[in-house]
């Protein structure tokens, strides 16, 4: 019969190979794969492209503070007939007279004074700047929190496949029990096939169990840059931190919390706008100055030649008298968007401080159920090698003992879940109050 082949030494071994196929893979640890993260990732290296801009922007000639100079410089040539007729009868007439003139100068042009708008475009800059590593920072912080979440779920599964393949052996035992029994008489026909439809149902369980290795490694290779079919592995294990205290990551959050940090900015920015705009109210004081170099020559006319060079220096004053309230306006929607960032800083806070509150629960309560199925686990381990021994004695049918082997794969699969849980939620609360480890 095909289930007969479950016997055999090398069809198990073949198995096991298979499943295992990982170990021969690539070992990789989690800094390992956070330094990788840090070099490759796209979503880090597209926003520090953005703060690269912020930065080169930040400087006194984007705010206006410095002068502009600039060197002009025209030359005209012409060919012209002209007539010209005086009041006292003289006609003066030249055919294909030529012209030229050659204009150049150098010239600066400097806002001394505008209502102080380039001090708060500077400051402005200042802050667009240390928004801008704000946000690279926040795309680290999400991008090593996805990494980490990815790599523990990865860990989850290995030890998940590990459960299976433990479940499993105590199938194929069951199976060759069952088997055996059956050829002393001891036995119907009815737990052999029970057991070859239970082993293929755990088989089966495993296959789902690779797959989704297979899909959780894929997406920590685009988290870290690179194609998605690289394998590896891992021999790390997952261990929670059990002493985070709520009070103590409250406390933390107001000043290391990076998306309230970043609302706190954006107020900033908000800020000095409203002065720009009031800048715009006041007179502007520009100075302008240069040298410059005229020469024009022509074969027709009263003067054969002109020449005129040298320095020029002027004050120019604006002063705004009426602008159709547009400044007023700007400066009054500038407020209400001032209002908005802060009534937006304020649910940032409030939504952290629930996100905290929910957080730490369900990190409170995973580790009291990890807790209660690491003692089911034990409990239900022995119970199976009981079992085991019961249905080899005939004591027990083959339904009990499946019903003792769901068991201890529920708790442990209960273990694995709960302990999963746990450390997401203790990842979430570090993350929240900056405490997450980036390198």
């Amino acid at each position: 019969m095909k289930i007969k082949l479950f016997k055999s030494p090398f069809l198990i071994i073949g198995i096991l190979c298979c499943l295992s196929q990982f170990a021969a893979a690539q070992n990789m640890t989690l800094a390992e794969a956070r330094s990788i993260a840090l070099s490759n990732n796209y979503g880090i290296r597209l926003q520090q492209m953005a703060s690269e801009i912020t930065e080169l922007q930040n400087s006194a000639g984007y705010a206006g503070m410095l002068p502009e100079i600039s060197v002009n410089a025209s030359y005209n040539t012409e060919i012209a007939n002209s007539e010209q007729k005086f009041f006292n009868g003289e006609i003066r007439s030249v055919e294909n007279a030529g012209a030229n003139a050659l204009d150049a100068g150098l010239y600066l042009n400097w806002t001394i004074f505008d209502g102080f708008a380039m001090f708060a475009t500077r400051d402005k800059l200042n802050e667009l700047q240390a928004l801008g590593e704000l946000q690279v920072k926040q795309q680290i912080e999400t991008t090593i929190f996805d990494l980490n979440t990815a790599w523990y779920a990865l860990i989850q599964l290995q030890d998940a496949e590990k459960v299976n393949l433990s479940n499993i052996a105590v199938s194929v035992e069951r199976y060759n029990i069952a088997a055996a029994r059956e050829r002393l008489g001891a036995a119907s026909r009815l737990d052999v096939l029970q057991a070859e439809v239970d082993l293929r149902a755990d088989s089966a369980a495993l296959k789902q169990t690779i797959l989704q290795i297979k899909n959780i490694k894929a997406n920590i290779n685009t988290i870290l840059g690179r194609d998605a079919a690289i394998d590896f592995t891992t021999s790390e294990t997952l261990s929670v931190n059990t002493a985070l205290n709520y009070l103590d990551i409250l406390s933390k959050i107001t000043d290391a919390n990076i998306d309230l940090q970043i609302a706190k900015k954006d107020e900033a920015v908000v800020a000095l706008a409203i002065k720009e705009y009031k800048a715009m109210l006041y007179p502007e004081l520009n100075l302008t100055g240069g040298y410059g170099y005229l020469r024009s020559a022509s074969e027709a006319g009263f003067v054969e030649s002109n020449l005129n060079y040298g320095p020029s220096v002027g004050v120019s004053l604006s002063v705004p008298l009426f602008n159709g309230f547009t400044a007023a306006r700007n400066i009054d929607i500038a407020r209400i968007e001032q209002q908005q960032v802060a009534t937006r800083t304020q649910q940032v806070q409030l939504e952290i401080n629930a996100m905290v509150y929910t957080l730490y629960n369900q990190y409170a309560t995973s580790l009291y159920l990890m807790q209660l199925e690491e003692k089911n686990v034990i409990a239900a381990k022995a119970n199976t090698t009981i079992a085991l021994e019961k249905f080899n004695q005939g004591n027990i049918t083959s339904i009990e003992l499946r019903e003792i082997q769901q068991s201890l794969l529920n708790a442990q699969n209960r273990l694995l879940v709960e302990t999963l849980n746990a450390k997401l939620a203790e990842q979430q609360l570090l993350k929240l109050s900056g405490q997450l480890e980036l390198n």
